[in-house]
């Protein structure tokens, strides 16, 4: 409970509401009071502040003019100083420069010195400090071994150690190090000729051959040669792989005057595929079973380690398989690669990824190189492999010309009907 003192003017006739509304009034006056005295006191702080502040800006001012005054003065006493102090300062700096000069000859003329100028001018190797350091200190072995007194010795061998090293070059010296430097020259020669025997391929003794002039009979053979090729390989992509293998078992010289024109067209390639496939084939384990659908000549099976199944439609050689690349003599389940480099030839495709498919084991490896004309569209050609049961690799288009894909077999589709055609686009020569 708070408790209020009674007023002086207070009666004991007087109210109680007169009571309460004296404290009210009381209450009120106190108030106002502290109220004036607060707005007071902060008009003299500002004032106060003001003050203070025109009274730093006049004091910054002054020691600004002071602070400028001084910086002129001091200017025109440096000018003056350089004007009095210009000649002897340069008196001065040419005798310094006079001296370091005479230093630099003295350097010169030194016995170190001159002797690096005769290797020099002479192609004499540098001295090896390293064995001249060997050499002092067998000297002052043998010098100890003598009869002498100790202190003689210790000084003779400061006298040594501060002495320059200088070594006198004889006669016989300087035609040994002649020869070393001629040998060094002509291995240098010997090199360079290697080297440029590699890039022209022609020896230096043998004269450059000719090449000796086609006469006309040879050139209408060229040319109908090529004719044949062109020809021969429209019916082969026009056709399926039954009628290509029937034309050649017929004819079997049309197979080698094909193999011919082929040979000619890769020596103008800047790449040959098979080159690319072999070096693939080659990082896999030995022990890996290889088909090469329509192998040629049978290269892949001479440059690779694995055993290889090689098939075309005419053997050329021992190691080639005589028969249709869409009925390849393997059983089921019995190859880890499987190889199509330019081969998928023909109307019927779809028969080769389906032998394909029927060789490979599961997990097996199905590698496609062709010409990059072939292909209207990469990934519809991808995506139809894939559904006979293959799963794309790895993918290379970087080269200008051919294009290397990697397929992996992922399931069987044997005995599946509803499977989409596949077809790439023949590669057809233009009719001159």
């Amino acid at each position: 409970m708070a408790v209020f003192k009674a007023p002086t003017n207070w009666e004991s006739n007087d109210t109680a509401e007169e009571l309460c509304n004296f404290f009210k009034l009381d209450i009120k006056q106190k108030f106002r009071k502290k109220k004036k005295d607060h707005n007071k006191f902060k008009y003299e702080q500002k004032s106060d502040s003001k003050l203070h502040l025109n009274e730093n800006s006049k004091v910054i001012k002054k020691v600004k003019k002071k602070l400028n005054a001084l910086k002129k003065r001091k200017d025109e006493e440096y000018k003056q100083n350089l004007i009095k102090e210009t000649p002897e300062k340069l008196k001065n700096s040419l005798k310094i420069r006079n001296n370091l000069t005479k230093k630099k000859q003295l350097k010169l003329e030194s016995p170190r010195n001159i002797e690096k100028e005769v290797s020099k001018s002479e192609n004499i190797p540098k001295r090896n400090k390293s064995k001249d350091k060997i050499k002092q200190s067998k000297n002052i072995v043998d010098s100890n071994l003598q009869p002498n007194n100790y202190n003689s010795q210790k000084k003779k061998k400061r006298v040594t150690q501060g002495e320059p090293k200088t070594k006198s070059i004889t006669d016989n010296e300087l035609g040994i190090i002649e020869i070393r430097d001629f040998r060094k020259q002509k291995k240098k020669l010997e090199k360079l000729k290697m080297l440029v025997k590699q890039k022209s391929n022609i020896s230096t003794h043998e004269e450059i051959k000719e090449k000796p002039a086609l006469t006309l009979r040879q050139k209408m053979l060229n040319k109908l040669k090529a004719a044949r090729f062109r020809f021969l390989n429209e019916q082969i992509y026009t056709t399926t792989s039954r009628e290509a293998e029937r034309i050649f078992k017929t004819d079997p010289e049309s197979f080698k005057a094909y193999h011919e024109g082929y040979k000619q067209q890769v020596k103008q390639w800047p790449l040959n595929p098979l080159d690319v496939i072999v070096k693939s084939v080659k990082k896999m384990p030995d022990t890996h079973i290889v088909a090469d659908f329509g192998c040629g000549e049978a290269r892949l099976a001479k440059e690779v380690n694995q055993t290889v199944h090689s098939f075309d439609f005419v053997s050329v050689n021992d190691s080639v398989t005589a028969c249709d690349m869409a009925h390849v003599p393997l059983s089921d389940f019995s190859v880890d690669i499987a190889v199509f480099c330019l081969s998928l030839m023909g109307t019927n495709l779809r028969d080769y990824l389906l032998e394909a498919n029927r060789v490979l084991k599961n997990g097996g490896i199905l590698k496609i190189a062709e010409v990059e004309s072939r292909f209207e569209d990469v990934n519809t050609f991808i995506k139809g492999c894939e559904q006979y049961g293959f799963q794309k690799l790895w993918m290379d288009l970087s080269h200008n010309l051919f294009y290397f894909i990697d397929f992996k077999k992922v399931s069987n589709v044997k005995g599946k009907k509803k499977l989409p055609q596949v077809a790439l686009l023949p590669c057809l020569y233009k009719k001159r």
